[in-house]
């Protein structure tokens, strides 16, 4: 009886995690038009206002069904990079400093192609915390089980207590 409220409670435990994830706001989206043969592009981000987390996510967006033959993209600040990518896909990094943001694109099309389409996205990530009802639940529902499992031994005992005395 006691293993099934353990599992109840870690059930709404994992539920709870998993619902206070993370939350993101756009900071930029845009859609970059790849000239050919090769495209070179360095764009200005939005300078966040605040510290944290932040993903830059490019897509090919595969223009006339012909996907590019490469792509790269990182971020940088004036004077350092922060982090690069070889290929589609997501970049996560920290930023706590308050130098300008540059977004540096590579991108090569396919050689019977005289252009591309590379979607472009970058998110603030900002960690949203467990509401405090939630831990209010997660104590209510422990002294329900507490509650119910002590019920469920007093009357365990008063069902073998007559048991004895006819005897």
């Amino acid at each position: 009886m006691l293993a099934n409220w353990v599992r109840i409670i870690a059930l709404v435990v994992s539920i709870a995690a998993c619902a206070g994830a993370a939350e993101a706001t756009v900071v930029y989206s845009d859609t970059v038009l790849v000239r050919a043969p090769e495209f070179a592009s360095v764009i200005e981000l939005p300078t966040p206002t605040l510290a944290g987390n932040y993903r830059v996510t490019a897509t090919d967006l595969n223009w006339l069904g012909v996907p590019l033959q490469a792509l790269s993209f990182g971020v940088f600040t004036a004077t350092a990079p922060i982090q690069s990518r070889v290929g589609a896909g997501t970049l996560e990094f920290f930023y706590g400093g308050a130098d300008k943001l540059f977004l540096q694109l590579y991108a090569k099309t396919a050689l019977a192609k005289s252009a591309g389409l590379v979607g472009l996205q970058a998110d603030c990530v900002a960690v949203v915390p467990l509401p405090a009802t939630l831990w209010l639940l997660l104590s209510a529902l422990g002294g329900a089980g507490a509650w119910r499992s002590l019920r469920s031994r007093v009357a365990g005992l008063f069902r073998r207590a007559p048991v004895a005395a006819a005897m």
